[in-house]
């Protein structure tokens, strides 16, 4: 069991309350703006690939915003680096992907901070029928993570750091999402051991559809109890990841659930590249939006 989080992370995320946090008066404040093709927003907003569930909560952040761009990107991994490099002011990103980007580049600890959005993702991984997580510990696994800077791959990455024995299988990218036809065909193949995908998924999910109604694969329990380790969080030891039952079909007795690990989602800022009334804007945004904008 390994702990990989550092103290780095201890101001790193903020919480918000029913009314915005201030950052002090904006009276002298200048908007800063970010300019993309020639024209410039006050706000950029990274979010995944076009057809998610992020993209829709971005562009439902970005109502009523001024000068607003919603930008569709590879997912969590990409989106922390581009708040670093000032391409993006702001980004929805999983909990995992955030603290893994500042552990490994402590440097932006100060610049990069993050809120809570009420939401939680789950983290699910898709095998042959009769395979579990334990096939995944072998040098001769292979998984498939979708595109290498999407929410999957970082999610893969934090959770070979908690249970060592996943850095044991080999690691494919590509641009075709995990959750597509591709994919699976590739898994039903023999060439990929597994998929893994992070979404907020529910029995009418359409991933979750496709993989109920196929005969040859199946969602398995992700349950390895070294992935709910104890790190430092926010200053705090906490876990990453907090098990749950995933629904993948409603029934009368429960229906068919699944164990996963789930993780927090954020939007993360980059507060160089805000002046004081535009950061204090967006927080009172999200803190009024927040619960109901990956509904």
């Amino acid at each position: 069991m390994r702990k990989f989080l550092a103290t780095a992370l201890a101001s790193a995320v903020l919480a918000l309350s029913a009314s915005a946090v201030s950052f002090g008066t904006a009276s002298q404040d200048k908007p800063k703006f970010i300019n993309i093709d020639g024209k410039d927003y006050e706000y950029v907003i990274g979010t995944a690939s076009k057809d998610g569930k992020y993209y829709l909560a971005g562009t439902r952040l970005a109502q009523g915003l001024p000068n607003t761009a919603v930008a569709d990107t590879d997912g969590s991994k990409q989106n922390m680096e581009l708040l670093a490099n000032g391409y993006i002011n702001g980004a929805i990103v999983q909990a995992d992907a955030f603290n893994t980007f500042l552990e490994a580049n402590p440097q932006y600890k100060d610049k990069l901070l993050a809120a809570g959005l009420d939401t939680e993702e789950q983290i699910q991984i898709v095998m042959l029928k009769g395979k579990s997580e334990n096939d995944l510990q072998n040098k001769k696994a292979t998984i498939y993570v979708g595109p290498l800077k999407s929410g999957g791959a970082a999610s893969w990455y934090a959770l070979t750091k908690l249970e060592t024995g996943y850095a044991k299988a080999s690691v494919v990218s590509d641009n075709y999402s995990a959750s597509s036809e591709i994919a699976l065909n590739k898994l039903k193949s023999g060439e990929y051991t597994a998929l893994i995908r992070t979404s907020i998924a529910n029995p009418d999910d359409k991933f979750v559809k496709s993989v109920m109604a196929d005969k040859e694969v199946e969602f398995v329990n992700v349950n390895d109890r070294n992935l709910n380790d104890k790190i430092l969080i926010n200053g705090k030891e906490q876990s990453m990841y907090e098990f749950r039952d995933m629904t993948l079909a409603s029934g009368y007795f429960g229906g068919k659930k699944v164990e996963t690990p789930n993780v927090k989602v954020l939007f993360v800022f980059n507060k160089d590249l805000y002046s004081t009334q535009q950061l204090n804007t967006m927080l009172e945004n999200i803190s009024l939006k927040k619960s109901g904008i990956f509904k």
